[in-house]
């Protein structure tokens, strides 16, 4: 739906769309205990040495609103335009 949508209102065009794929997770609020500032040091670190860029409030373990989620994406946006 998103792909189709952002066709349509003519931000991309549907050769664009490398790749896509949905994961529903039972278990979707970051849950806080006392090892989460270890362990989610772990995760970034492990993609951040192979080249990923994590984004959003599920791959970034953040229990973020839509307002968060945006500023985050934009921020990574500039930075990989290189502002």
């Amino acid at each position: 739906r998103v792909t189709d949508d952002l066709v349509r209102e003519g931000f991309i065009k549907p050769e664009d769309v490398i790749t896509s794929h949905v994961t529903r997770t039972q278990y979707s609020y970051v849950v806080y205990d006392m090892a989460y500032t270890q362990n989610i040091t772990t995760v970034r670190d492990f993609a951040a040495n192979r080249g990923f860029h994590l984004l959003g409030r599920f791959a970034e373990f953040e229990y973020w609103n839509t307002d968060q989620c945006f500023e985050s994406a934009l921020k990574l946006a500039a930075k990989l335009n290189g502002k």
